[in-house]
């Protein structure tokens, strides 16, 4: 286990880990991309703002 650990740490710092989760809908792979630690702080904010604004609507919406 603390092999396939450090092998996902060193592919995550050279940003080479990648993600493809499988569901029996999509045997190929619904969801799928490279990780990567660099979130930059403007982005975190910008999505946070996106997802309280859809939020909000979806709110309004139900009444």
């Amino acid at each position: 286990m603390a092999l396939a650990a450090d092998a996902f740490l060193t592919g995550l710092d050279a940003d080479k880990a990648y993600l493809n989760i499988h569901t029996n809908v999509f045997p190929g792979g619904e969801i799928r991309g490279f990780l990567t630690r660099d979130v930059s702080e403007p982005a975190m904010l910008g999505l946070l703002g996106l997802a309280s604004g859809c939020g909000l609507l979806a709110r309004r919406r139900r009444g």
